[in-house]
């Protein structure tokens, strides 16, 4: 896909609306058939629309607005479409059902009346949603389907290009004053990175909020900490080797202990406090969560952090909860009516099984094929898993041709503990339909007390068919509400907020808490626990039931209610990312909570609590809680990052490229054709293999492996099972992608104990299922964490759901793995993917691991790298050469560092060369690290040594320079390097120097001096006869300067010149007499007339132009001020250094103006 963008002509137009336009190309889009359906692909984009409409995807795009603005209207100007295809059955879209085990898919088939309708569908294809901002910018978020779907015909079209206008009115917004210096550099950090997302990347400058300082001196100055772990005082020291190591390879790194954070005592290298509490947690935060997050706020301005590590498990860090409902599948249920049931069961496990009668067959949806037990078997039963805590009430036996004559049916929670909730006596065979008291439950057991050979085709469990259990939204309707409460299982309830319902209806009661109250009624609201649904109103019950009412005054009616419950209180820690946003003012305030009820996050149809959703900085957790834990989740990092094992051998090459995607199947009644869960593995791989066919090694398990086209039926993919995705994981994976339904403790197959117990390379990993995310379960650990946690290997992160996913082809798992291609770091990754859908999913998705991990997306390079291995202290230039297999190696990132003193970066151009400039203040050992996208990192150091504080280079020389005081070289001399001196250098007698010279004190020769590159002196040089450069200064008498010499370009003499004052030349200068001050090209005879007294402040300035712009020519340089470039950055100087370059402009555009 291809963008451009223009903006409307004239001031008015420019506040008032903005043109851009989308272009779509047919390469960029994928039609894969499914069945007798076809099923749109596009990057990054999303089926959207209700239940058995055509499944086309949606695109989210953005456009860059002022602070501010209200979009008003969005306006198609041109349209242009081309055909795609023909004879095309676009796939319906499928209910959003959650991946938690037990919940099937209900195949919903085409709208017959729309498939046949003659109206191009969608009918609205491009729409304004919200405004999101990142950082302070401001960003209209558009939605847009790129497709045209004739139904009737079959005819699918793709928008080639579409011409849009949006039209938004604004509110002006005072400009900030910048806190620091660092909020200068803050804001044109954000500016870079919204005009990555924006369709109009040239607009986002014009929509600055900072004001223009004149004196930054009065602004405060912070250091840089491109990254911040945060933790608790027993675990800094062992982070602080994660700090480290970042440090060492590129970001200046910091680690934070919460005490301090809530103390207000977090100190710089030098001991100055920078965080303090006014205005932050002594200024009304209300918990440590909202201590944590001001100061990540605080430090993404004022450190320009990046990256930030929540180093602690909850308990050390804790976890936001925010509310969200989605859309409910919950109506009004009735226990009576079976057309509200679901079937749940799925894992058939048996006590034992006769050859060619497995326990799965019970679950095949075949009557011909059946479970039978072994003939020794005295205590046979069979059992299926319906999810974690589901209600059920009903189980339904299909009996093969013999049946038992006696059972019971038990329920389990953990599958060890069993309870009865049905016995039969005297079974009949056939279809047996067995009803029970809706009981919570994760098992349901058949257990057989009688009966001879029998066999069992087919077993179901059924529950209240709800699409999820709590926080689905309900209608108050005349004074009261009644709702059948499937999940609420708890015992007495009190009036706590886990208890309550929240009102969430836009308008003045929004976020009106509903209390417990067993006296509620038409006057007073509350809700209340009653016997039954029948009763109108019903009869209050004391103790926990089924159902409950909620009743109130008139007002309440038509409100909409939620319940806050445990699958939809999501623990996010976007809530300490999503922290720079118009909603999230600086001042004490309790972002997230925008109506004060003390709940976060509050969405439903709409924001309650102003959350902008999208992150601006990247955040991971380590969810440790001890030391030893730390050190295992640093190890694996370290290791990752080398491409070593724990024992520091070197990883094969393919593990880099080498990707395990494995599926079980969501189920339900679909179609004969590849299951969802597949699919969306599918996706990945085409995805993948588009951008290239050689690169990776896939290994496939998938349930429905039958199903996979033809064409895709290579050697990798093989049926999935417990074993066959273990053995895959141990045998060493880079990615590791599984989807199922799932639990805390439940993923693809496996439980928390299968992944403790795996020893293999540390991996990427990707649950895409309900809650294997869960780090908040309490007692123990969610899947995920055992996944971090294991010493031997497993996961080293880990991106999953820490309540629901949702079932589908999981466009955000597909934009996080194409993302991989693209970025570096692993918070880059995570990030992007979270864009594609803000919502439910924004909140559930959280990333365990290191946001600044760099991931391997190709085989790693092995880097040879080539420096200085000695050097004195003081400023002067090291080159670094870095190649891999004799081929220049670009934009690798070269990181000196000596700790506490030293810390600079550059990167390498073309041709792998790396040119910095470092000022060593004390000998020891400089480390010197390379590293980048795919390379291993180049770890080596060079010895600094003190040289009297004279020279600050390693100069190497054919005869030896005494370095004390000063320089002195009594013999002839040729260096082959800088000679870089903070005092005299003396030299006797002739010195040839092949490269510059730089002193910052006299230099004085008694002979002859003869330098082929450049000399540059801060002070006075002293000449005796015949001083010969060439390049510069070519003199046919002597020279005397009592003053400084600057010259831009050559100056030659042609006799003796006296010069009293600083001469300072930007252009060739010829001179038979006295030189005084010039600043153009000047051919004098007997004189020169002068110009206006340069003074030593503005031959300073003539410095810092060189050292900012890397000029000499000041002509050239003047004419440039004019640019946007340079004129902003000389408005962002220092007035002492702004004011004398203007000065100077002026005056070297004075003089060409007279020529």
């Amino acid at each position: 896909m291809t963008k451009k963008n223009n903006k409307s002509v004239g001031s008015k137009n420019r506040s008032e609306k903005i043109s851009v336009s989308i272009s779509f190309e047919k390469s960029e889009v994928d039609l894969k058939e499914r069945g007798p359906y076809t099923s749109v692909i596009i990057e990054k984009g999303i089926p959207l629309g209700s239940p058995g409409q055509p499944a086309l995807p949606w695109r989210k795009f953005y456009v860059s607005v002022p602070l501010g603005a209200v979009p008003k209207d969005l306006a198609i100007e041109d349209l242009k479409t081309t055909l795609l295809a023909e004879g095309v059955t676009v796939e319906p879209c499928q209910p959003n059902v959650p991946t938690i085990l037990g919940t099937e898919v209900d195949w919903v088939s085409p709208d017959p009346i729309l498939y046949d309708s003659e109206k191009i569908w969608p009918e609205v294809f491009a729409r304004f949603t919200t405004v999101r901002h990142m950082g302070k910018f401001a960003m209209a978020e558009l939605e847009i389907c790129p497709f045209r779907y004739h139904p009737r015909s079959k005819k699918l079209e793709l928008i080639e290009q579409l011409d849009l206008s949006l039209s938004y009115t604004r509110t002006e917004l005072k400009a900030e004053r910048p806190s620091s210096i660092m909020a200068l550099k803050y804001e044109q950090k954000f500016i870079e990175k919204v005009k990555k997302m924006v369709l109009n990347p040239e607009d986002v400058s014009l929509y600055r909020h900072i004001k223009e300082v004149e004196d930054l001196a009065d602004l405060k100055a912070y250091p840089q900490i491109d990254y911040v772990v945060v933790t608790s005082d027993p675990l800094v020291s062992t982070f602080q080797r994660l700090a480290d190591w970042r440090t060492l390879l590129g970001l200046q790194s910091r680690v934070v202990a919460v005490e301090d954070i809530i103390a207000g005592t977090v100190p710089d290298t030098g001991g100055t406090t920078f965080w303090h509490t006014s205005g932050y947690h002594d200024g009304g935060t209300r918990d440590v969560g909202e201590a944590i997050r001001n100061f990540t706020k605080w430090a993404s301005v004022n450190w320009l952090t990046d990256y930030v590590l929540l180093g602690g498990d909850t308990e050390i860090i804790p976890c936001r909860q925010a509310i969200h409902s989605a859309v409910g599948n919950i109506p009004y249920r009735d226990i009576n009516r079976p057309d509200t049931y679901r079937q749940l069961a799925h894992n058939a496990l048996a006590s034992t099984e006769e050859t060619g009668a497995p326990a799965g067959n019970i679950l095949d949806k075949n009557v011909n094929t059946v479970w039978k037990c072994a003939s020794n078997d005295t205590d046979p039963w069979v059992q299926v898993s319906i999810g974690l805590h589901r209600p059920a009430n009903c189980v339904e036996l299909t009996w093969g041709n013999n049946y038992a004559t006696s059972y019971t049916i038990e329920v389990s929670q953990d599958g060890t503990t069993w309870t009865d909730v049905y016995t039969a006596s005297s079974g009949s065979g056939g279809i047996e339909k067995l009803e029970f008291p809706c009981i919570s439950a994760a098992y349901v057991r058949l257990r057989i007390t009688s009966g001879t050979n029998f066999s069992l085709a087919e077993m179901k469990v059924y529950g209240p068919s709800a699409g999820w259990y709590g926080g689905a939204a309900y209608q108050m309707d005349g004074t009261l509400t009644r709702i059948y409460l499937c999940h609420w299982m708890a015992p007495n309830p009190t009036n706590s907020l886990d208890d309550d319902l929240i009102l969430v209806k836009e308008g003045p009661l929004a976020g009106t808490i509903v209390p417990y109250d067993e006296s509620s009624n038409d006057t007073t609201l509350g809700w209340h626990f009653v016997e039954d649904l029948v009763e109108v109103p019903g009869t209050v019950k004391t103790t926990s039931t089924l159902f409950i009412e909620i009743r109130g005054p008139p007002e309440y009616h038509g409100n909409t209610f939620v319940i806050k419950d445990d699958f939809n209180y999501i623990p996010t820690d976007l809530y300490y990312a999503d922290i720079q946003a118009s909603e999230y003012p600086s001042s004490t305030n309790h972002d997230w909570d925008a109506d004060r009820n003390g709940i976060y996050g509050e969405r439903y149809s709409g924001e309650l609590d102003s959350v902008n959703g999208i992150a601006d900085i990247y955040v991971g957790r380590a969810p440790v809680e001890t030391p030893e834990e730390a050190e295992i989740f640093v190890d694996k990092i370290i290791c990752y990052e080398k491409s070593v094992d724990k024992d520091e051998h070197q990883l094969p090459r393919d593990f880099a490229v080498s990707i395990l995607l494995g599926s079980e199947n969501w189920g339900g009644n679909v179609p004969n054709y590849l299951d969802g869960s597949a699919a969306g593995k599918e996706n990945i791989r085409h995805s993948l293999l588009s951008f290239d066919s050689s690169r990776w090694v896939f290994t496939r398990r998938y349930e429905d492996y039958k199903d996979v086209p033809a064409p895709d039926q290579t050697p990798d993919l093989k049926e999935a099972s417990k074993q066959e995705i273990l053995d895959a994981i141990k045998e060493g994976h880079n990615v590791v992608s599984l989807s199922s339904h799932g639990s805390s403790g439940y993923l693809c197959y496996l439980v928390t104990d299968d992944i403790d117990d795996v020893m293999s390379y540390p991996a990427i990993f990707y649950g895409n299922a309900c809650s294997t995310n869960r780090f908040d379960v309490t007692p123990g650990e969610a899947f995920s964490e055992w996944t971090i946690l294991n010493k031997n290997g497993a996961g080293v992160a880990y991106v999953g759901n820490t309540r629901f996913g949702w079932t589908g082809d999981n466009p955000m798992e597909l934009a996080f793995w194409e993302e991989m291609l693209d970025s570096g770091r692993l918070g880059e990754m995570f990030n992007t993917c979270k864009l594609v859908i803000l919502g439910w999913q924004s909140y559930s998705l959280n990333l365990l691991g290191d946001p600044a991990m760099r991931v391997w997306s190709d085989r790693p390079k092995q880097l040879n790298v080539t420096h200085r291995k000695e050097m004195c202290t003081g400023q002067q230039p090291v080159r670094v050469t870095v190649t891999s297999e004799g081929n220049p190696v670009e934009n690798a990132l070269v990181c000196m560092t000596m700790k506490g003193t030293l810390f600079v970066t550059g990167e390498t151009d073309s041709n792998g060369v790396a040119s910095l400039s470092v000022a060593p203040k004390v000998a020891g050992t400089m480390q010197v690290t390379v590293s980048g996208k795919n390379l291993i990192p180049y770890l080596g150091s060079i010895i600094v040594r003190r040289c009297e504080d004279v020279c600050l280079t390693s100069v190497v020389c054919r005869t030896d320079i005494a370095c004390g005081s000063n320089v002195v070289c009594l013999p002839k001399v040729l260096c082959v390097t800088d000679i870089i001196c903070k005092t005299d250098v003396v030299c006797k007698t002739l010195v040839a120097c092949k490269a510059n010279i730089a002193c910052v004190g006299a230099i004085a020769c008694g002979a002859r001096v003869t330098c082929k590159p450049n000399i540059m002196c801060k002070a006075s040089v002293f000449c005796g006869p015949n001083v010969t450069c060439k390049s510069n200064v070519v003199c046919g008498a002597d020279v005397t300067c009592k003053a400084g010499i600057v010259c831009m370009h050559a100056l030659g003499c042609t006799r003796s010149i006296d010069c009293k004052e600083i001469i300072s030349c930007h252009k060739a200068i010829m001179c038979a007499e006295k030189i005084h001050h010039c600043l153009t090209l000047g051919i004098c005879g007997k004189s020169v007339e002068p110009c206006p007294r340069l003074r030593p402040d503005e031959l300073k300035a003539l410095e810092h132009v060189y050292e900012i712009w890397g000029t000499r020519d000041m002509s050239e340089f003047a004419n440039q001020t004019d640019t946007p470039e340079v004129k902003e950055m000389i408005e962002r100087l220092p007035p002492e250094i702004r004011k004398p370059i203007r000065m100077m402009v002026e005056r070297i555009r004075d003089e060409e103006h007279r020529e």
